[in-house]
């Protein structure tokens, strides 16, 4: 895999990660420190990472393969950036396209912190569960925190990176389904935001996660981001116009393996492209791009 940078500042766009991408990176500067942002493609799942200014980083998520090589697209990434250990790791929730591939990110790297609702998935789920907690450092149940719990990731920068638990797992009672159980987080540099809600929805067969976080009495006023990880890979039954309206997304991220499942629907990306303006949906982005723009 040949990686390509390409600079490009503040441009309104989709991004569908296929499957022959790499990664696409954001890199936000204020004007010493640093915060790098990857949206890995990993085929029909998720994956980001993230740098910290202060050198720490960041796993969101995993993606589908759990092949402990260099053809497991995560591992690849990792390998290529260098990367022994990983200070936090997250599990949006317990499905297998967003926890298998980090069952080979605990058997390669050292794991600091590990963040999971613990809501009872499968029993592969629980299996990968328990390597989790063995071989990371410390657990942060995030069940033990309440919604709207503050992580200060970086100090040292300026601004600080601080990242907020906008969901904690259960909204909808102590057993959701596991999009339902997703966990959400935004992502903060100054005025550079980013959230991961993993697969959050907005009704149909799942609960109305994304009404519940725009609401003004949960996170309605703070829930603004600039970059938003896509929900459910495009569903029909996410991204919702309410969520998007308290949202006010700039740009968006997919993650698909081209419309594997049907993901990204139709409906879906007519309602991003409100806010982000004309959809890139090919694969244009094959390789890695580069974009920068800066903390104001």
């Amino acid at each position: 895999m040949s990686f390509r940078k390409t600079y490009f500042h503040r441009i309104s766009t989709v991004f569908l990660l296929l499957y022959l991408s790499t990664a696409l990176f954001f890199a936000l500067s204020c004007p010493a420190d640093e915060l790098r942002v990857y949206y890995i493609s990993v085929g029909q799942g998720d994956a980001q990472y993230i740098e910290l200014p202060n050198g720490e980083n960041v796993l969101i998520d995993g993606g589908p393969s759990s092949t402990d090589s260099t053809s497991n697209p995560l591992i690849f990434f990792l390998e290529r950036k260098g990367v022994s250990k990983i200070n936090h790791v997250i599990l949006s929730h317990a499905h297998l396209d967003h926890y298998n591939g980090l069952s080979p990110v605990f058997d390669r790297y050292l794991v600091e912190k590990y963040y999971d609702s613990f809501i009872t998935g499968s029993s592969t789920a629980e299996t990968f569960r328990n390597k989790a907690k063995n071989r990371s450092q410390e657990t942060v149940n995030t069940l033990s925190l309440p919604n709207g719990a503050t992580f200060y990731w970086c100090t040292t920068s300026t601004p600080p990176v601080t990242a907020i638990l906008l969901h904690r797992g259960d909204a909808f009672g102590a057993t959701p389904s596991q999009n339902d159980a997703s966990l959400v987080f935004k992502v903060a540099f100054g005025s550079s935001t980013f959230i991961f809600g993993g697969d959050a929805g907005a009704g149909g067969s799942y609960k109305p996660l994304e009404s519940w976080l725009a609401n003004v009495n949960n996170h309605g006023a703070v829930l603004q981001s600039d970059c938003y990880k896509v929900h459910h890979h495009g569903s029909s039954s996410s991204s919702s116009d309410v969520f998007l309206n308290a949202l006010k997304p700039k740009y968006a991220f997919i993650g698909t393996n081209g419309m594997s499942h049907g993901h990204p629907t139709t409906a879906a990306m007519d309602r991003i492209d409100v806010w982000t303006g004309a959809a890139a949906v090919d694969n244009s982005f094959s390789q890695e791009i580069k974009g920068k723009f800066y903390h104001d």
